[in-house]
């Protein structure tokens, strides 16, 4: 009993000369880390049990030995134990993570990847976080298995996410996915903290996504623009995120469908289908006045051209009438009655071109001697006759001719 005394009187009076300097405390100039106070621990340990196996007293030896060995085999086991706590302190971190090392709670440093070390629990505790992982969130739908929200048959609609506004006052559902990563461990810890059931990146998606089509019309949302919707989308989600330091990079946000909902569908693409032959109509009216006013100029300037033709050929037939007749009178001035007699055969010629023409007999009666319009109708009519051919005839019918005179006579 008075060992038990001396030895809890010894604990607390060496225990009370240990300084335990505040961790926490900020105002000190000089704070003792961890390993200083662990090491003032294990000398009083250490002196505890050397105070209880020494002593003058010979008849304790035997008792003091025995606790002597004792103390022996508790140090040594605490020694291990010590060790295995301290070994617990190694950790490794894999090339796609990075590690925050947080110490009683508060940040210390970020640890590099590879085989590191720190101080063991409940001291120090290490998080590691991929920043290389592609994360996906679901909106609008939920996919039977992760990774397959483009099989939309085993797929489950949720209208409370997938209904939005558009610009013009139309409904419309839309389901689509944001992929996103950690960019910074540390903001990504320590800024933002989900509770329960909720999801930032997700309930930010959904809001921006909703912004992004309420800036949108409903035809251009279901076909033209839905590219420039998903970019519009992805930056507002970006720059939101961003705004609450939340260390998330977005990869990608894409839209798997835009469509009326179920109850208006089908009035949707009886409007639709009368766009479209709309079109068609329009397409076709285009392609008819494509062919059409080509056509249609061409033959103007073709008309254009020939009038331009007629005009020249009036035009200089007229001048070249004028100079003839300036010739002629020219001509007559000086030969009348050359010039009358030319005048009078080249008239005579004019107008005896396309007359039908009989050669009589001027001693005998009127009967036509020699008809020449049978001979240049033999082979057709007068006008398809060549030149050639009457000649031809004319020089047969000659000889007939001067026979029939010659019996006359």
């Amino acid at each position: 009993m008075y060992e038990m005394t001396e030895l809890w009187n010894f604990t607390i009076k060496d225990t009370m000369n240990i300084n335990f300097d505040n961790p926490w405390d900020d105002n000190k100039k000089q704070q003792k880390d961890v390993e200083n106070l662990i090491k003032d621990s294990k000398d009083a340990f250490f002196k505890m049990f050397n105070k209880q196996s020494g002593g003058n007293n010979k008849d304790k030896e035997p008792y003091g030995k025995i606790a002597s060995a004792g103390s022996k085999l508790l140090l040594t086991c605490l020694f291990i134990v010590f060790g295995v706590w301290m070994l617990g302190g190694l950790y490794t971190v894999q090339p796609d993570e990075e590690a925050i090392i947080v110490r009683f709670g508060k940040y210390n440093r970020k640890a590099s990847p590879g085989l590191n070390y720190k101080l063991p629990s409940p001291i120090e505790e290490v998080y590691k976080i991929s920043v290389t992982t592609i994360n996906n969130e679901e909106i609008g739908f939920r996919s039977a298995s992760p990774g397959n929200a483009d099989n939309k048959a085993k797929n489950t609609s949720v209208i409370k996410e997938s209904y939005m506004l558009t610009v013009d006052e139309n409904i419309i559902e839309i389901d689509f996915v944001v992929q996103w990563k950690v960019s910074d461990a540390y903001k990504f810890l320590f800024n933002v903290n989900d509770l329960r059931g909720e999801n930032t990146v997700k309930t930010v998606a959904e809001s921006a996504m909703r912004e992004a089509i309420g800036l949108s019309k409903v035809t251009d949302a279901l076909a033209e623009d839905r590219y420039q919707i998903e970019q519009k989308a992805k930056k507002i989600l970006q720059d939101t995120l961003n705004n609450y330091g939340m260390g998330v990079e977005i990869v990608r946000v894409q839209m798997l469908s835009a469509q009326p909902p179920a109850e208006v569908i089908d009035a949707y693409r009886a409007v639709q289908s009368a766009k479209a032959d709309q079109v068609n109509a329009i397409n076709r009216a285009y392609s008819y006045s494509n062919d059409v006013i080509p056509r249609a100029i061409g033959e103007a300037s073709k008309i254009r051209q020939e009038a331009e033709g007629y005009r020249e050929a009036v035009v200089a037939e007229a001048k070249g009438q004028a100079d003839k007749f300036n010739s002629i009178c020219a001509q007559y001035k000086d030969f009348q009655a050359i010039t009358r007699k030319r005048m009078y055969w080249d008239a005579m010629a004019s107008i005896m071109k396309n007359t039908n023409k009989i050669i009589l007999d001027s001693k005998a009666s009127s009967v036509p001697i020699l008809g020449l319009n049978e001979l240049f109708n033999k082979k057709g009519s007068a006008d398809s006759a060549t030149q050639d051919g009457v000649n031809t005839s004319v020089a047969q019918a000659q000889p007939q001719y001067e026979k029939r005179v010659e019996n006359k006579d």
